[in-house]
């Protein structure tokens, strides 16, 4: 991976982190972000940002800019939808479906 060119930056430095920072930053345990920087069926899902490794390293490595980046490209997670009851819906859901159906956005 290429080192950015400063003006693409900022007047900010580059800075490197380690797999300590970015899992603070992520909200991930450093062994799961291990696991899906080093196996091959977790590396081109977008999981984590792309690590990279120094010269005589074998740390992964990436840089602050781009950690950042990723986090602002991912959108949060959402709520899984209501589960729904076995059987018929209820008088109140078939009503809430009816005025939706027939509302100009439901249309």
């Amino acid at each position: 991976m290429q080192q950015p060119e400063p003006s693409a930056v900022g007047s900010e430095p580059t800075r490197v982190i380690f797999i300590e920072t970015v899992a603070e930053l992520i909200g991930k345990a450093p062994t799961t972000i291990r696991t899906f920087a080093t196996h091959k069926q977790f590396k081109d899902r977008n999981l984590i940002p792309r690590p990279f490794k120094l010269p005589n390293s074998r740390r992964l490595c990436w840089y602050e800019h781009e950690v950042r980046a990723w986090i602002d490209s991912t959108r949060p997670a959402s709520p899984p939808p209501r589960r729904r009851s076995p059987g018929r819906p209820t008088k109140r859901e078939q009503l809430e479906r009816q005025r939706w159906a027939n509302s100009p956005q439901g249309a």
